[in-house]
């Protein structure tokens, strides 16, 4: 399976130039290593962040469907961080999911 515990992509976590981030692919193993592979668009309103990944960016064309999750402040490496530490929508290991 691709990536690590399902999730296979990242949104980096730190802002480029003008509105952009990098989107990175998960290593397939325990080395928690990511490859660069894509940007999105990142916006702040008020108390709001938008955010927009290309589909091309995850890999995928035509329609889509996939779990996500939004978190911060986890340790990398540390699947259990999403229990500990930081934020995660939803919590623990529940995903949203999108469908085409």
């Amino acid at each position: 399976m691709p990536g690590r515990y399902i999730l296979t992509h990242v949104v980096m976590p730190h802002c480029g130039s003008g509105g952009s981030t990098a989107v990175g692919r998960l290593a397939d193993s325990d080395t928690y290593s990511v490859t660069e592979c894509g940007s999105a668009e990142i916006r702040v309103e008020s108390d709001m962040m938008m955010l927009s990944v290309p589909k091309a960016a995850l890999g995928i064309s035509g329609n889509a469907s996939f779990a996500f999750k939004w978190a911060d402040n986890n340790t990398v490496g540390d699947v259990f961080s999403f229990y500990k530490n930081g934020d995660a929508a939803p919590i623990g290991r529940a995903m949203f999911y999108y469908g085409e």
